[in-house]
């Protein structure tokens, strides 16, 4: 039998791990007086509206194993959202708050992701924040792989 692990089992670990996290409930508290939501993936004709945020959702991807493979190779989305019509003005220097905030609820996200299991660290991270295209909502997202090597 080949060792196998379910993109499911990834997400729904993900998904307790993030909703218990002390560190991004408490940022959600201070910057927006509510803990996030947490969708795993979403209905295209029914998605979250900004009085949802601040959301995350976690989407499973893809997975590559099989016995010619020398590492398994699992990879899922996860997407960040929040609203912050804050703007600050330092003379000539506007500076949209939510652009900062948005940074923080994702890389605290990351952290919290990275942090599961330290005999697997999380091997690669495409992260991208969109901060301009919904303003005052702000959204970024991430592709995250977890390669495991094969010792058999």
């Amino acid at each position: 039998m080949i060792p196998t692990l379910s993109l499911s089992q990834i997400v729904q670990k993900w998904r307790d791990t993030l909703s218990s996290s002390t560190a991004i409930n408490d940022f959600c508290q201070a910057n927006f007086s509510k803990t996030p939501k947490i969708y795993i993936g979403v209905d295209p004709r029914n998605p979250p509206v900004s009085s949802d945020a601040p959301y995350i959702i976690i989407q499973a991807v893809s997975k590559n194993e099989g016995l010619d493979q020398r590492e398994y190779r699992y990879n899922c989305m996860v997407g960040w959202c929040i609203v912050c019509n804050d703007t600050v003005v330092t003379g000539n220097v506007s500076e949209l708050k939510g652009s900062y905030l948005l940074d923080e609820f994702g890389q605290l996200i990351w952290q919290t992701i990275a942090e599961i299991n330290p005999n697997y660290p999380l091997s690669e991270l495409d992260y991208n924040v969109d901060m301009l295209d919904y303003v005052p909502q702000f959204a970024g997202h991430a592709n995250i792989t977890l390669t495991i090597p094969i010792t058999m």
